[in-house]
């Protein structure tokens, strides 16, 4: 009998976590995507400089890297590979009048609903 409890519990914990994890993900698309066609100085102004500005291709690209919870500076040295820790990297695209055009994340460690970061 005991076991099969324990089952139950281990069972809840699990849909639980996937539950989550699935709310995570619709929370932080909702957050990128509420800065779509806004200026990217509303954006600095709301989480602080990007750790990261590059020109590719014409692209322009801001890149908001958090390690182990903490906003990187520009000139933070990165984990060799982001697996080694907690993560989350926001990037925007901005056009040639600093337009948001594209917003996207990855992470194992965006905080969804409770990040701050929709406008």
């Amino acid at each position: 009998m005991r076991s099969g409890l324990c089952l139950i519990k281990i069972s809840l914990l699990f849909l639980g976590l996937a539950v989550l994890g699935g709310c995570t993900k619709i929370a932080m698309n909702s957050a990128m995507s509420s800065w779509q066609d806004r200026q990217i100085p509303e954006v600095i102004a709301a989480w602080g400089p990007p750790s990261e500005e590059l020109n590719v291709d014409g692209q322009h690209l801001f890149l908001w890297n958090t390690y182990d919870g903490i906003l990187a500076s520009p000139d933070t040295r990165k984990p060799s590979q982001p697996a080694d820790s907690r993560y989350c990297i926001r990037l925007l695209q901005a056009d040639r009048a600093d337009k948001i055009v594209y917003g996207n994340w990855e992470g194992n460690d965006c905080p969804g609903f409770f990040s701050g970061w929709r406008r």
